[in-house]
């Protein structure tokens, strides 16, 4: 059953071509759908905006049109399983490129860092400053 969940999940957050932090709105909006909530000023200049989809609510934080964090909460209130977690990072990283994990609950990779929290899975870009 659990293996089931987990490639539900990955079916679901990947069905629309593997998005990944980096991509713009457009392409966020292909792989979630129309965003619930957004912020900014207009389309060029949005900062933040949320998805829905299924039992998955997922914040996008945007910075020159592209997206520099992703956060993707159950809304069901239970945990990912590390299955699950395995598959995020899995979509959410560069093909072909290993994630190290920093503890039992971070991964890093390029220029890529992953926390995993219970129901709550961010992948964020570092900061190139």
């Amino acid at each position: 059953m659990k293996t089931l969940a987990a490639l539900v999940l990955f079916a679901l957050l990947t069905a629309r071509g593997g998005a990944r932090v980096g991509e713009s709105l457009y392409e966020l909006k292909l792989r979630y759908g129309r965003p619930f909530d957004v912020a900014g000023t207009d389309e060029s200049a949005i900062d933040h905006a949320s998805f829905q989809r299924d039992n998955y609510r997922i914040e996008v934080r945007l910075r020159d049109g592209r997206g520099v964090s992703e956060t993707i909460t159950k809304r069901d209130r239970r945990d990912f399983t590390l299955q699950e977690v395995q598959d995020l990072l899995v979509d959410a990283g560069f093909p072909g490129a290993a994630w190290r994990q920093v503890n039992p609950a971070t991964w890093t990779q390029r220029d890529r860092t992953a926390v995993w929290s219970g129901r709550t899975f961010t992948v964020s870009i570092h900061d190139r400053d």
